[in-house]
């Protein structure tokens, strides 16, 4: 029987690099789908769930990742696991990433109580970002450590209504705990996190004292932080006869005001993407002079004088 002091639930049957089988113990050695373990109740097998393989000295965290079960002759069901080994367990109880000794076959298959596995994942308690609980055990919370979550790229994948939304409002707001001097910059194209404007009896998720929220119709954009793709969308119709002349004269020109506008900075080596002051009105000059001696390049009202203010771009229709 499974319980709090014996918890060996199956023992691997194949292994290699990247994931583990495992072969559950039959019903009349003790095998249980739902078992009692201290104040936590566990669904054994369940996706996504925390087992431990224990062979000799060599003990590792593995994920179960599928379940499946079989009828044997005699009626018997014969459950396997897949398992997905994410690192070592050290002696003092504590979790390092990546397997160097890998079990061999036979090795037992245990579960975990919500304190070892706390033990094993709690390094970054102390940090105070949490997240949220473990789904296999809902009464353990989850901390990150924010300097790794937040110095790389994440993303949040999901069908419509899964929750990406309600999951970055919830990352956003365990920063703000955890950091409160943090600078977050949260570009809100849907409205879904200050949404005042659009409903006046809903609220942003965040405290007011710590959210300013801008309208992108008030923000105006350095038009040299754009990059040669950009300006030709902005400046130029695909579906011109001359686009391909006019994307060559484009690219020429940029290239040639920003060198030099700034050679003055001695910076070497820059290209037409470069993000460096080039003067928009000169740009629109030569635009001018070319379309002048020949219909084939641009007609200068598509980026005319209502496109310039001063070294910015105002929000003006295309038409």
């Amino acid at each position: 029987m499974i319980d709090e002091n014996n918890t060996r639930i199956a023992f691997i049957t194949r292994i290699n690099g990247d994931e583990f089988e495992a072969r559950a113990i039959s019903e009349k050695d003790g095998f249980m789908v739902e078992v009692q373990l201290g104040n936590d109740h566990v669904i054994v097998g369940q996706i996504g769930s925390y087992l431990a393989v224990a062979a000799a000295d060599i003990k590792l965290l593995v994920m179960v990742n599928s379940m499946w079960q079989e009828e044997a002759e005699d009626g018997e069901l014969i459950r396997h696991f897949t398992l997905i080994p994410l690192g070592e367990v050290k002696p003092d109880g504590g979790f390092e990433r990546g397997v160097k000794h890998y079990p061999t076959t036979g090795a037992e298959v245990h579960l975990l109580k919500a304190e070892q596995l706390s033990g094993m994942l709690g390094q970054y308690n102390e940090a105070g970002y949490k997240v949220g609980y473990l789904s296999s055990f809902e009464s353990m919370p989850v901390f990150l450590d924010p300097d790794a979550l937040f110095g790389r790229h994440l993303a949040i994948l999901g069908q419509s209504g899964s929750g990406k939304s309600w999951t970055v409002t919830s990352l956003i707001q365990s920063a703000l705990n955890a950091m409160p001097n943090a600078h977050i910059v949260l570009l809100d194209l849907h409205g879904e996190y200050s949404f005042n404007e659009f409903d006046a009896q809903s609220h942003s998720p965040f405290p007011p004292d710590k959210v300013r929220s801008l309208n992108a119709n008030d923000l105006e954009i350095p038009y040299w932080l754009l990059t040669y793709v950009e300006l030709l969308e902005l400046l130029t119709d695909p579906g011109d006869p001359n686009y391909s002349v006019q994307i060559a004269f484009l690219r020429d020109t940029v290239f040639e005001l920003k060198k030099k506008a700034n050679e003055h900075m001695g910076l070497g080596h820059i290209t037409v993407d470069t993000p460096l002051y080039f003067p928009l009105v000169e740009l629109y000059m030569r635009c001018k002079k070319v379309s002048g001696h020949s219909p084939l390049i641009f007609d200068p009202i598509q980026i005319g004088p209502q496109r310039i203010s001063g070294k910015f771009l105002l929000p003006v229709s295309r038409n």
